[in-house]
């Protein structure tokens, strides 16, 4: 889990990373774009506006919610630090899926 701001925003570098570019393909695949090589070099285009848009809600809400919520099932000091990072991480996706979808959705 990350403890201070710069463990926060390469945290959120990297989950709003990867998860707008898999939001994107999988809004694009459910409106029925066809199964080839270009349903994965097209949201390259919206990439680019959908990825800043990502990390800011990532550093500015998402990750107080995640911390609450993952601090909620585990305790830092009596688990494996896996699952708490685990738990943190999935805390992360349950708030940032329907965001990434409404924004990508939304371009």
């Amino acid at each position: 889990m990350p403890t201070n701001i710069k463990q926060n925003t390469i945290f959120a570098i990297f989950m709003a990373t990867l998860m707008s570019y898999f939001m994107i393909n999988y809004n694009k695949f459910l409106l029925g774009a066809p199964l080839n090589r270009n349903l994965f070099y097209f949201p390259l285009k919206q990439y680019i506006v959908v990825l800043p848009i990502a990390v800011a809600f990532s550093v500015l809400f998402v990750n107080k919610g995640a911390k609450i919520i993952a601090l909620r099932f585990v305790e830092p000091g009596n688990t494996h630090p896996f699952k708490v990072k685990s738990a943190f991480t999935f805390a992360h996706v349950i708030f940032m899926a329907p965001l990434m979808s409404l924004v990508s959705s939304g371009i």
